[in-house]
Parts: C-alpha cells; sequence; structure tokens
C-alpha cells in the first residue's frame, strides 16, 4: 500500500514542476501525503532534499521528535540519500534509494520497521537485509500494510517483518516478526520442489500479494473480505491463510497486481481488471458506467483508501469503482500538469493539492536554514550574521574592511557549528561511546580530519553509526569538538588519551591544548 506519491505508475500525470530558476532547487520529484486528511507530507526534490511538514503521530517525519511540525523543515536523515519511493502504514513508513538502501521509521510496536526491536523509532534507521553469507542485499521494492511491511530484494525474494497475527507476514507462526525474514513459497514441478522469484509485492491493511516472475499471483494474511478470494486456501477455522498460489487464477498469467485495504486487484497481459475482497468499495455509489470489457494499460491505488484510478488504452484516466458485482468506471478530467496527488486529494476529500504544497513550501524556504527542535530555528540568522551578509565579498585588496569582513563570517560559522554539534535532529552520522551517543555529520569530519574520518567509515556498524570501545565519552566528545572549531573540556580524566588522538591524526592545536593543560597542572 504505497503513499500518495507524485511518481507512480502514470508517467504522463508526473511532471516536474518548476515556477521560475529561482525555485530550481525545489523541483519535487517525489510526494508522500498520509495520515488522516492529508495531514503529514514529505517532499523530495529532484536534488534530493527532503522536506517535511505536519502532524508527526509516532514521529513519522523522521526528525528524531514527535508531535506537529508547522512548517516545511529538513529532513538531515533522508536528504542526500537518493529516495526513489515512500510508503505508508498505519503509524511507520519505509523509504527507499535509488541505490537499493531500504530505511523504516515511526510507530514499532509490532517490529513493523525491522531493525529487532518493537520500539518506536523517530529518525529513519537503515533496514539491513542479509544474505545466507550474511552479505547485504539490494532492494528493489517495499510496500506496508497496518503493521507490517514487505521488502522485495533484487534476487526476487520477498522479506517481512512486522504483526502477523493474520499471517499478514507469510510466517507459520502468529508472533511479531522484529527483523527480515524470508517468505518461503515453493511449488514442485515433476515432483521437484522449485524456489519462486518475485517481480513485485503489495500489502493491503492485513494481508500481502506477491507478483512472481512467470505471472502467477500469490496471496496470504487476512481474509475476512475474501480478498483472497472465495477459494483461498485458509487454516481451519479461521479466516486467514499462508502463502499460496491465487486460487482460480493459478493457470492465469498477471501483469501487474496491487491491494487496497481489503481488496486485491489484478490486471490481466491484455488490460482486464479483476477486483477480489470489500464488495462496497465504490467512487460513487450512484453511478451506472459499468466497465466488464474495458482494458486498461495502468492502475494505482492508494493505502487507506477504496478507490482505485486507471488508464485505459487511450489515455483516459478513469476512477475504479464497485456497485453489487459488476465494476464502475468513472472518467474524470485531468488538466494538463496535474499530479496524480490531486486526483487522490480531489476524490478523496483531502484539502491539499500539488500546487498548494509546493507553494506552502516556498512560502518557508527562503527563511529556512535549516529544520528545528520545536519552533525555534537552530541556525536562525542573527543581527551580526546579517551584517555580514551585507559587507562586500570581493574588494580586490586585502584591508582592514575584507579582514573584518573574514572575521565576522568565521564567527558565524562557529557559531553556526556550535549549535549543530550534537544535535539530534541535525545529524546523519551516531558515534556510540559507553552506551551515550556523540551525534555529527559525516561532511564535517570529513572535511577537517580525512584520516580520521577514513578510521570512522573503516569502523561503520551500519550507514550511521560507530560504535567506540577504546576511548572514553569525555575524549571522544573533546576530540570531536575539537574537530568542530570548538574549546575541548579538557580533565584528568580524558587528557592523556585526548592527547593520543592529537599526536595520531595530526591535530597540533589540540595537542598543544592537552600539552598546555598537563604543564599547568605540574
Amino acid at each position: 500500500m504505497d503513499s500518495l506519491c507524485v511518481l507512480q505508475t502514470f508517467p504522463d500525470l508526473c511532471p516536474q514542476l518548476v515556477v521560475t530558476e529561482e525555485d530550481d532547487k525545489l523541483r519535487i520529484k517525489l510526494l508522500s501525503v498520509f495520515g488522516d486528511n492529508g495531514e503529514e507530507v514529505i517532499v523530495v526534490t529532484t536534488n534530493d532534499i527532503v522536506f517535511v511538514f505536519g502532524a508527526n503521530r509516532f514521529g513519522r517525519l523522521g526528525l528524531g521528535v514527535n508531535g506537529l511540525i508547522a512548517k516545511p523543515h529538513i529532513n538531515p536523515t533522508l536528504t542526500g540519500a537518493k529516495i526513489m519511493k515512500i510508503c505508508y502504514g498505519l503509524g511507520h513508513c519505509l523509504g527507499l534509494t535509488s541505490g537499493g538502501q531500504c530505511y523504516g521509521w515511526g510507530h514499532n510496536a509490532c517490529g513493523q520497521i525491522g531493525i529487532g526491536s518493537v520500539e518506536d523509532v523517530l529518525t529513519p534507521q537503515s533496514i539491513k537485509i542479509q544474505s545466507n553469507a550474511l552479505q547485504p542485499k539490494e532492494v528493489e521494492d517495499i510496500s506496508c500494510g497496518d503493521n507490517h511491511s514487505l521488502v522485495l530484494t533484487i534476487d526476487g525474494l520477498i522479506y517481512s517483518f512486522g504483526a502477523n497475527d493474520r499471517r499478514q507476514c507469510g510466517q507459520t507462526e502468529g508472533q511479531l516478526v522484529c527483523v527480515p525474514t524470508i517468505v518461503s513459497i515453493e511449488i514442485q514441478v515433476n515432483g521437484v520442489p522449485i524456489d519462486v522469484k518475485f517481480k513485485s509485492i503489495a500489502c493491503g491493511r492485513n494481508h500481502s500479494c506477491g507478483l512472481s516472475d512467470t505471472g502467477t499471483a500469490y496471496v496470504w494474511g487476512s481474509n475476512d473480505s475474501q480478498q483472497l478470494g472465495p477459494k483461498a486456501r485458509v487454516v481451519t477455522g479461521q479466516t486467514y491463510s499462508c502463502p499460496h498460489a491465487l486460487r482460480g487464477y493459478e493457470k492465469r498469467v498477471c501483469r501487474a497486481l496491487m491491494c487496497g485495504p481489503n481488496h486485491t486487484v489484478l490486471m490481466s497481459p491484455s488490460g482486464a481488471i479483476h477486483v477480489l475482497g470489500d464488495s462496497e468499495w465504490s467512487a460513487d455509489p450512484n453511478s451506472e458506467d459499468i466497465c466488464e470489457n474495458k482494458r486498461f494499460k495502468y492502475m494505482d491505488s492508494a493505502y487507506d483508501n477504496h478507490m482505485i484510478i486507471v488508464t485505459d488504452m487511450d489515455g483516459q484516466h478513469s476512477i475504479l469503482g464497485k456497485a453489487g458485482p459488476a465494476k464502475t468506471c468513472i472518467p474524470i478530467d485531468v488538466s494538463i500538469g496535474c499530479s496524480l496527488f490531486d486526483i487522490y486529494a480531489k476524490y478523496c476529500g483531502f484539502d491539499r493539492t500539488f500546487a498548494s504544497i509546493f507553494k506552502f513550501i516556498r512560502k518557508f524556504v527562503p527563511s529556512m536554514k535549516t529544520f528545528t527542535d520545536s519552533d525555534e530555528e537552530i541556525y536562525s540568522s542573527d543581527a551580526d550574521d546579517e551584517e555580514a551578509d551585507r559587507l562586500p565579498t570581493n574588494t580586490g585588496t586585502v584591508d582592514n574592511n575584507s579582514i573584518d569582513w573574514s572575521h565576522r563570517i568565521l564567527g558565524c560559522f562557529q557559531k553556526h557549528l556550535l549549535k549543530a554539534f550534537d544535535n539530534r535532529l541535525d545529524s546523519d552520522l551516531r558515534f556510540i561511546v559507553e552506551n551515550k551517543v556523540i551525534y555529527c555529520h559525516k561532511t564535517v569530519l570529513k572535511i577537517r580530519n580525512k584520516e580520521f574520518w577514513r578510521i570512522c567509515e573503516q569502523n561503520m556498524i551500519n550507514e550511521r553509526d560507530i560504535e567506540i570501545n577504546a576511548y572514553s565519552y569525555d575524549t571522544i566528545e573533546a576530540f570531536l569538538k575539537y574537530l568542530y572549531g570548538l574549546r575541548p573540556e579538557v580533565n584528568d580524566q580524558n587528557c592523556r588519551q585526548l592527547l593520543g588522538l592529537a599526536e595520531e591524526y595530526g591535530e597540533r592545536g589540540l595537542k598543544n591544548i592537552c600539552s598546555q593543560y598537563s604543564a599547568n597542572c605540574v
């Protein structure tokens, strides 16, 4: 069940909106709107800046905090990660990068983030999918249900995690699945077991589907609304099922499949659409436009809405519904430049449009230096900063004015670094020392000391965490402060170790500070 995104299955509905050359940094690549009445928004620009705003329930905006984010803020973890897809569930989100890395954040009481715990995750965490040889695997697709998640790896295997009480994770036992676990499906040809490889996945609220590379649809999970089909192989005495080929469709080849909340939609190679499940979904209960014999080339749906948008062979966009046993198809007029989200917004009751979201973000970007802890900007400019900005930047000669200007600029940077150091909202790297965390920035460390950064890269336990056991917390904190241009706190406990770090990484200034401290203590 994917989020409402600009880039989905309708390429002709996905223009890259550009207002002026000045707004180029706001060219929108991906738009995800979710929550009650579209109350949470995540926007990815073409230069991979990720803006977020909204209700932020369960920390679903990934800023490290819960609660309302009233104006657009940059998400530092996802910015630059090259996010190409975002999907969401009842309280959690997954993001997929163009390089095949999967991130998760938000509500995690059922383990639906897949990181081995059931604690909510307020900052996007990398989800590791490993092969039998413990090598990381590239992720090709993601999908979210209410409280479970699916990922499809590049080798055609499906991994699941989260709630499994309805067997929506495809695991035999009903316990929570807190780490990515392969969904095992075997078929036999002439008595010989053959592993199934998949090319697409989809989650309903409490059921799941997978489309094999041979075009066979597999289903599992809840069948309360017969979303697995009337002939589903359910567990005796229950209304749920473990993974199996969709009965009655085993010999049919499917081109695509997707899930709504309580229904499953299949598209045949010829473009015919078959709907299984909830008999009450409808775009317009009074519609009489029956479409049993119509053929389509695209289809899409939303996680929490029964509506399906389809495009026929002539390019006409329609809303697919159901009136009794028959499908209805209501043509909709799509203006040039309209995004797919605009269609969802109009017909699902969301009081938002693509253009209005763009305008809202653009309103705040000129004054926005970064995101905030609450409503107070971490990097807000003060009077000295503004004065420095007005000073000439190219006088042609080195005089007192240019020296004064340089000092002012350096002073501004120092103040900004002071506010950025160990700020969990503005970090993309964490040092874990003595069970405490120090938040830093990869770029700052790489610029300040390339040798130290090289060692950091070699010792990362994941994309953003480095665990250090050889030094005390006070020592590492003081060393990192110095790299940020801040005055480190040197004391009897950390002086010797800090001096060793200074010598090892060629930081002569820090070495002098430690030596001076030692001399004063004699």
